[in-house]
């Protein structure tokens, strides 16, 4: 992709976004190149328009480029295409810019960036989009294929793939469901430190600054945030009075349970959310051993601790896979596994397209052998909570099955679970899933497995 002439970033947001899809594309995540471009220099209008270019254009790249590969004879520079799925993204997405806005800002950052033979191919595509809709804008302007994997698929933007496996689980309907909702900007839960202070004293600092939030009714420490602006600078950040952490990640941490006293192993931990929460739930009293591979997210946890005030956490680096030393050692232990991060797929948009090369037969052997080794860790009557944000067999109620087989002193135990949210639990099984269009939270597996005494 071709570079802007100018070392210093430049400051419009579409132009911005063009250089970071240009990143994404390469194989970028989301996150990085939004910490890169969202610089104190951006205003906050050009925050949120930068944001959602970026955030929504890579969600719907897939359909992006049905309409140019349909519209455009021949494949166009990388470098053209991003800029052909800036505008589309603008006609069709953004109802707030007018259309013609969307076509004379795209086509004069194609002339900016060097492009002038590609500025009259985006000037044709975007108008010609514009004769489709006609009179209905946001019409779907593509015919849809007959089969209903295909058609979802293009319809939301999806892998085929992806659609397919959860057609197979839940249903036309419901899968549906489940893409629009992953295709919404991601809701900001944050879990409130107990220990520092209470719901409804974060619920009225917030209401002072005019921050629009509420408390989560099945969560005892959740609260959700409907406003803006920059986390770090919302009250009680930096006095620790509170974390940035999904609704069903919080309810991992409650299934598994943990009592004051107990010793806990959370393997897989950085950056420290569920590990900073079971150390909340036990009142900071007993010991919670975390490890994971990555010094680095191990260093983001280290912060999260000092920030909340835990003083009961201990911290292990390294491939919990080799960690016998902790045989028969913990009351509980959390095994939050890596895994395909379906169920999340809204928060990186980025990922949906990694899954249509990912091969998951790594992940589900390292799975298994988390499994195994942290099984070793549970004293005779301990807990064992298995945990994915996937949304996908394979990786959930497969690798229970597998488990259970070759472990028959172990079982699913039935989970504590708030009434509201009843239906996630499976009557046979006894296990866990939060699907994100029945339950507006992430995607998420969990097993709570016993070891008889």
């Amino acid at each position: 992709m071709r570079k802007p002439p100018a070392p210093s970033i430049p400051a419009d947001p579409r132009h911005l976004a063009w250089l970071a899809l240009g990143e994404l594309s390469a194989g970028q995540t989301t996150d990085n190149i939004l910490t890169k471009y969202l610089t104190d220099e951006v205003t906050a209008p050009d925050r949120r328009l930068l944001m959602e270019l970026v955030c929504g254009g890579t969600r719907q790249r897939g359909f992006l480029n049905a309409m140019i590969d349909q519209w455009v004879p021949r494949s166009p520079p990388v470098s053209v295409r991003l800029l052909l799925q800036l505008g589309l993204y603008q006609l069709h997405f953004c109802q707030q810019i007018p259309d013609f806005a969307a076509v004379d800002t795209t086509v004069r950052l194609a002339r900016h960036t060097g492009h002038d033979k590609g500025a009259g191919l985006v000037n044709a595509v975007l108008r010609k989009y514009l004769r489709i809709v006609g009179e209905h804008p946001r019409r779907f302007p593509l015919e849809l294929p007959a089969e209903p994997a295909p058609a979802l698929a293009l319809r939301y933007s999806f892998p085929v793939q992806l659609i397919q496996n959860w057609l197979a689980q839940v249903g036309l309907a419901e899968t549906e469901k489940l893409c629009h909702w992953l295709n919404q900007s991601p809701m900001i839960y944050l879990r409130v430190n107990p220990l520092r202070t209470s719901v409804s004293g974060v619920l009225q600092e917030f209401q002072r600054w005019q921050i629009p939030a509420v408390a989560v009714p099945h969560l005892s420490q959740g609260v959700k945030v409907t406003g803006g602006g920059r986390v770090t600078d919302w009250p009680g950040f930096r006095e620790g009075h509170w974390l940035v952490q999904d609704a069903s990640a919080q309810w991992v941490s409650q299934i598994l349970d943990p009592q004051p006293g107990e010793t806990v192993m959370d393997a897989c931990a950085a950056p420290g959310g569920k590990t900073t929460h079971i150390a909340e739930l036990m009142g900071d009293r007993g010991t919670v051993w975390a490890s994971d591979v990555s010094a680095q997210r191990l260093g983001q946890l280290q912060e999260n601790i000092q920030r909340l005030g835990l003083a009961s956490i201990q911290i292990r680096t390294g491939d919990a896979r080799l960690f016998r030393d902790w045989q028969g050692v913990a009351d509980r232990v959390l095994l939050d596994v890596p895994c395909s991060g379906w169920g999340t797929l809204h928060r990186h948009p980025e990922a949906r397209w990694r899954s249509e090369m990912q091969d998951l037969s790594y992940l589900i052997q390292k799975q298994q052998e988390l499994l195994q080794i942290a099984a070793t860790w549970v004293k005779p009557g301990g807990i064992l909570v298995y945990a994915t944000c996937t949304l996908n067999p394979a990786e959930n109620l497969q690798q229970i099955h597998t488990f259970l087989a070759q472990h028959p002193s172990w079982a699913v135990l039935p989970p504590t679970i708030h009434p509201a949210l009843a239906s996630a639990v499976d009557p046979q099984t006894h296990t866990v899933t939060f699907w994100p269009q029945r339950h507006d939270m992430d995607g998420f597996f969990v097993a709570k497995l016993g070891l008889s005494p």
